[in-house]
């Protein structure tokens, strides 16, 4: 039987060999997803991935961090070989092409972080969706220059980092709880970078920074200590003199200009970057040496296509509004800039369906291996027969499974994991649980259940691991909002 090394080394050593274009098909499920983490292991270089949709992506990354959270998977080398690879989603703005609206902190907080792992050439697997693809950046260079780094025991002057936060978009608050938000009482300063999982609470003695500090939002108590800290900014515009300098000749508002010099930045007003300066694109900000994977070609060109035509109404609806706006091409990508970005780096093609050329991975889908339950579990005892649908069929498909495959079974949660140990339990088959194994002797192995979330199940028959989720066999929960009665229905400004 081989391993995923084995599987993903063709694949690898067509690229090194100078091969621009490669195809891969037949990954179904998140099996694509173990495959392009094996891939960033194996090719020790970036991985850039892009899908069509928001979904896609989204789905994507969690997948994911599934396969990285689960150390089992891989042996004890290709670990070593992609210790410190993370995954990284870069969303779109999520408001219309042109509106008169900003995206929100959140939204603007990962795809800071996403930016700054890229220059800062960590490794990893940048996930991209199409429409964010689309849209053009500030500068490689003036948002490498707006990073800024502090080291506990260096010096630092509280008026000008605080005058450098505003400037990056942080606003002012009595406590800081959310990303984007910086408070100063006497010789402390505290401020949430994107980059960090809690704000930092630095203190200075003098001009020394003494301490830095890690704090929770909700009870303000100071916890870990850290000797470095990094600020990102929190807007994508990024305001300089010179920058505001140019607006002035490009935009004959004054009020507008003297609002954006003392840090007014109206709704929507990220979308006239390209009047503060020349903007890039996202392959400005990708090493040279990186892998650029496209989720269904065919399918990600066609929602650029879809994108440009409503970016084009977007704007024709806000000039008619009476707005000023910079020109399509100074805020966004058209495809063939899109496409002639992309050649510039080897390209890995993966399709549901491939042609005759390309490696077929040869997964299974969970809805080929047929694990739905289609009879109440009410209906049925453990001492029937196992009929199709049945507890007692999926209970025999799962010991035939496991004969040459490393079967585990994925559950969202712990209540979930027990309830599916117990009634396996019920009808004769023994699991354990725990992450999924797939570096074991051959023979059969007992069935895992693993605590997290896929968006589809595999079978990989040629290095004989199947996952399945629980929604694959009991079918997907609608959950219901609860609707809670009160006296008083508040009001929210």
């Amino acid at each position: 039987m081989k391993n995923l090394h084995d599987i993903i080394l063709p694949v690898i050593n067509d690229i090194r060999s100078g091969k621009k274009t490669v195809e891969v098909s037949e990954l179904w499920g998140a099996s694509r997803a173990l495959f392009l983490f094996g891939l960033c292991r194996e090719f020790l270089r970036p991985v850039v991935v892009v899908t069509a949709t928001e979904e896609d992506a989204a789905a994507l990354a969690e997948d994911l961090r599934f396969f990285g959270a689960q150390k089992t998977i891989f042996n004890s080398e290709s670990m070593e070989k992609g210790a410190g690879s993370g995954i990284f989603l870069f969303p779109s703005w999520g408001v219309l092409p042109f509106e008169a609206d900003s995206p929100d902190s959140g939204t603007i907080g990962e795809r800071m972080r996403f930016l700054y792992n890229l220059i800062s050439g960590n490794s990893g697997i940048f996930v991209v969706p199409a429409p964010a693809l689309v849209q053009k950046l500030p500068p490689w260079q003036l948002f490498a220059d707006a990073v800024k780094t502090i080291n506990a025991g260096a010096q630092s002057e509280l008026d000008e980092l605080a005058e450098t936060l505003v400037s990056l978009g942080y606003e002012s608050a009595s406590l800081v709880t959310r990303t984007g938000e910086f408070s100063r009482r006497g010789g402390i300063i505290d401020f949430f970078s994107p980059l960090h999982e809690s704000p930092v609470r630095m203190e200075l003695s003098g001009d020394v920074v003494e301490s830095l500090r890690l704090f929770d939002p909700e009870t303000q108590r100071s916890s870990a200590e850290i000797k470095q800290a990094v600020i990102l900014p929190v807007r994508e515009l990024i305001l300089t003199s010179a920058g505001i300098e140019r607006l002035s000749e490009r935009v004959y508002n004054g009020a507008l200009v003297d609002g954006i010099r003392e840090g007014v930045l109206p709704p929507g007003g990220e979308f006239l970057a390209p009047f503060f300066y020349d903007m890039e694109t996202l392959f400005e900000y990708l090493p040279e040496d990186c892998l650029i994977a496209l989720n269904e070609p065919d399918d990600v060109y066609h929602i650029i296509e879809e994108q440009a035509g409503r970016i084009e109404v977007g704007r024709k609806e806000e000039l008619a509004e009476g707005r000023r706006l910079p020109e399509i091409g100074e805020l966004y990508l058209d495809l063939s800039g899109i496409k002639a970005g992309i050649e510039r780096r080897p390209v890995v093609n993966m399709l549901l369906l491939g042609g005759a050329g390309g490696s077929r991975m040869d997964t299974k889908s969970a809805a080929w291996l047929s694990m739905r339950l289609t009879k109440p579990l009410d209906q049925a005892q453990p001492s029937a027969g196992p009929d199709e649908g049945t507890m007692a069929g999926l209970v025999e498909k799962l010991k035939r499974l496991r004969e040459h495959n490393r079967v585990s079974i994925v559950c969202g949660t712990e209540e979930a994991a027990a309830k599916i140990k117990k009634l396996l339990m019920e009808y004769g088959l023994g699991t354990v649980l725990g992450p999924p194994v797939m570096n074991q002797d051959s023979g059969p192995s007992p069935v895992t259940i693993t605590i997290g979330r896929l968006s589809g199940g595999f079978s990989w028959q040629d290095i004989g691991i199947t996952f399945i989720t629980e929604e694959e066999i009991f079918g997907r929960k609608v959950h219901r909002p609860t609707i809670r009665k009160s006296r008083v229905t508040p009001f929210l400004s």
